[in-house]
């Protein structure tokens, strides 16, 4: 999970899912549904914020550069001499 930056297990992931389908269906047979309002919010965009996470992309020089970030994320040594 940490080297993914996920927020949260996928199983718990799959399961907002299925809450969000589940009021999806639930609120397209009611008559606001009908005239397109009051869609509800999803539950899996609120808690993981998806869409106001900007994506970057890191280069590396070399593969040492990209092994001592590894070990930072992940809680290694950050001071290792890594070859």
């Amino acid at each position: 999970m940490k080297l993914n930056e996920e927020k949260m297990p996928f199983d718990t992931v799959l399961r907002m899912a299925c809450v969000d389908a589940l009021n999806w269906l639930k609120w397209s047979k009611t008559r606001d549904a009908e005239k397109g309002r009051n869609m509800p919010k999803s539950l899996l965009q609120e808690l993981m914020r998806i869409g106001d996470k900007k994506e970057t992309i890191t280069a590396f020089d070399s593969a040492a550069d990209f092994e001592r970030r590894k070990a930072e994320i992940i809680g290694g040594n950050r001071n290792a001499d890594i070859r």
